[in-house]
């Protein structure tokens, strides 16, 4: 696992993830862990919806077309 050193850390920001600690019951470093895992999953899944609605939004902007059917000849051969 990699070591992340983050430095001039608001002290409000500090204090924060002090009380988030408690209240979870675990150790500053472990709080600020999660987190990093919860915002990058969130993160990941926002980026992913909003391609996906980006996607449905063309699907009244483009026509569709059908995909003509494959030649029954073979492909042609490759040398190495």
């Amino acid at each position: 696992m990699s070591v992340l050193t983050v430095t001039d850390v608001p002290d409000e920001i500090v204090a924060e993830l002090r009380r988030r600690a408690f209240e979870h019951g675990v150790s500053v470093e472990d709080e600020v862990r999660r987190v990093l895992e919860e915002q990058t999953a969130h993160s990941n899944r926002a980026n992913a919806e909003d391609f996906k609605a980006h996607l449905l939004s063309l699907a009244d902007t483009v026509e569709d077309f059908e995909i003509p059917p494959r030649s029954k000849e073979p492909g042609r051969t490759i040398k190495f």
